[in-house]
């Protein structure tokens, strides 16, 4: 009896020699044996997957050494195709290519098992990583151009020389290919530091950029796989991923691709589909953002997560209008003044005192906000997250003498949130805003920054509560929710070029912060009051679709705003005793009379109704 894996051996031996040997994959002629040959080997690596998951049972180490070098030159010859059609400009021929992707799908997934069977299958897969990745750019850049050819030109060639042979490479196809190839090279990575170091050498930074710019959305956490897998146990890695310019570019793109779709409180209560086709947990980037937030920093140095907040900051060279540099100590809250100078704000202006006179000012300093604000906002949420389980876990454990949780951000941190929240928020009162094509991105930017707020208080307490009573940030919450009392935002879901969601529960978000602001804090109680912003919170005891549990934030905050505060009691008294409107309205002013609510005194006024 034939050891196990001989058939699928002879099957790509068989459409190796067929193909490497065929010089023109558009000719009819050359084609059908292609195909028979790629079915069979599709068919008998189907088969021989199916028999490992029903009786498993192990495969000769040669033979699988076999399947290996095969399929090597199955890729270069592939590879070779795919150059000669770039080259050209042209893709007749490239449906014969992907006939063969398409055949080897099920044969590295065989690969991306045996991988643990120990590291010297491992090391023998490792050598089809280059060319595997390498195929994942050239597709892409043949189904772009394929896309963008001249199609009458491109069928007639194709129709005449080989119209047996149709594209069977679609978006799900590709998907599979890419996922597989990515999986099998995660795996050959696995505690194998050689390559490991092979791999970086030849990635990075710039191969992983173009992964992660190339591949579907649904495969990007695979490639933060790859990236993780590299640098977990290597600290060289993970210290030139976050503090090289160009490790600040990866890990922009894999936060701008892999943010966090919930917020750190409370679950999204509505899951568009678009959202749940991308994905809601991005495992892989999340593994990576944690790494890099729980990892120490060497004698002297920075710890990698300040060395990439840092980073991320400095990917626009061009400062802000009146940018300034939290490094040189002036501080916005009095924090530390080491942490404030490892986690400079990268130049943002300092919030002013009165808002800005012309919108078309802040207009075009919202403009030149940095693309790195994405990616600092998305580490932020996956630090914030962290730094929750580790509070959460204190609590379930009932161990009151657990050492605090060290926060991994200084006083900065709080500057650059406020700075960007009341420079939004201004903008963002106007509804036509929201409506706006540009806005897309700072409105993401708004509905990110509001919640990371409220947990900025939740996390460091009176502290966060001073900092933000200085920058008088509780005026732009009450603001922006007067603005949005009288209308939602246009509701903005996910997509592959903007991660961030916008519109839904912003509003939720707003009562929320305000909530958390003044929870037993005097001088913001007082500042709602002055602000008359306790009315506004009482709007909000309702339903509301577009803003999940705002209805039971409402409550916390108008609860907060009265607790110890006698003040507010009396003005909250003072409001229930007041009738809300004039019941039949309408009937007195047929008569010429016009009745209104005196809302200090709760008594009702009538006057003669002017004439029109």
């Amino acid at each position: 009896m034939a050891p196990l894996g001989t058939v699928l051996l002879d099957a790509l031996e068989a459409l190796s020699v067929t193909f490497c040997s065929t010089s023109d994959c558009t000719n009819i002629d050359t084609a059908s044996p292609l195909l028979d040959h790629a079915s069979a080997v599709e068919s008998a690596a189907g088969g021989l997957l199916r028999d490992l998951k029903t009786h498993p049972s192990p495969i000769p180490e040669s033979i699988l050494f076999s399947h290996v070098d095969v399929v090597h030159g199955l890729l270069i010859h592939a590879r070779s195709c795919c150059d000669a059609y770039l080259g050209v400009q042209r893709t007749t021929g490239f449906a014969i290519v992907e006939k063969v992707y398409i055949s080897l799908i099920p044969v590295l997934r065989l690969l991306r098992n045996v991988c643990a069977n120990g590291p010297n299958i491992q090391r023998k897969v490792q050598e089809l990583v280059p060319e595997l990745l390498q195929t994942i750019l050239d597709t892409t850049q043949l189904v772009q151009l394929r896309e963008e050819r001249d199609s009458d030109d491109g069928r007639r060639v194709s129709d005449e020389k080989c119209e047996a042979v149709s594209s069977t490479w679609d978006e799900s196809i590709r998907e599979k290919y890419i996922k597989t190839a990515l999986q099998t090279t995660g795996n050959a990575l696995v505690q194998h530091s050689e390559g490991q170091a092979t791999l970086w050498k030849q990635c990075f930074p710039h191969q992983f950029e173009a992964l992660l710019q190339s591949v579907p959305p649904s495969c990007t956490d695979l490639v933060c796989m790859v990236v993780y897998n590299c640098v977990v146990a290597r600290a060289d890695h993970l210290h030139a991923l976050t503090s090289d310019p160009g490790g600040w570019r990866v890990c922009a793109l894999i936060l701008e691709r892999s943010a966090p779709r919930e917020d750190t409180i409370t679950a999204r209560a509505a899951q568009t589909e678009e959202v749940s086709q991308r994905g809601q947990h991005p495992e892989w980037a999340g593994y990576l953002m944690v790494h890099i937030v729980r990892a120490a920093g060497g004698d002297g140095e920075a710890t990698p997560f300040v060395s990439l907040y840092n980073g991320l900051a400095q990917l626009v060279a061009t400062p802000l209008p009146g940018a300034h540099d939290a490094a040189d100590g002036d501080t916005a809250d009095g924090g530390d003044a080491a942490a404030d100078e490892s986690m400079c704000t990268g130049g943002v202006p300092k919030p002013a005192a009165a808002e800005p006179a012309h919108r078309a000012d802040v207009r075009r300093t919202v403009d030149m906000i940095p693309r790195g604000d994405l990616g600092k906002l998305s580490l932020l949420k996956w630090a914030w997250g962290h730094v929750r389980e580790g509070l959460d876990a204190q609590d379930a454990s009932g161990n009151t003498h657990a050492p605090p949780v060290v926060l991994p951000f200084g006083s900065a941190t709080t500057q650059f949130l406020v700075e960007r929240f009341r420079l939004l928020s201004y903008l963002g009162r106007d509804q036509a805003w929201w409506r706006e094509p540009s806005s897309r991105g700072p409105a993401g930017v708004l509905a990110t920054v509001i919640p990371l707020l409220g947990d900025l208080v939740l996390l460091c307490g009176a502290a966060a509560q001073d900092a933000l009573h200085r920058h008088n940030a509780l005026e732009s919450a009450v603001e922006l929710l007067g603005a949005l009392t009288t209308w939602a935002p246009v509701h903005a879901t996910p997509s592959a070029t903007s991660p961030l969601e916008t519109g839904f529960g912003i509003g939720r978000d707003v009562v929320r912060l305000i909530a958390l602001q003044i929870f037993r804090h005097k001088p913001s109680q007082n500042a709602l009051r002055t602000l008359e912003g306790i009315p506004l919170l009482l709007q909000h005891f309702m339903y509301d679709d577009n803003n999940p549990w705002c209805r039971e934030w409402a409550t916390v905050a108008v609860r907060n705003a009265c607790e110890g505060n006698a003040e507010n009691q009396r003005v909250l008294a003072a409001m229930e005793k007041a009738p809300s409107d004039v019941a039949n309205s309408a009937e007195l002013e047929k008569y010429g009379m016009e009745v209104t609510v005196d809302r200090e005194s709760g008594k009702l006024r009538a006057r003669k109704k002017p004439p029109q």
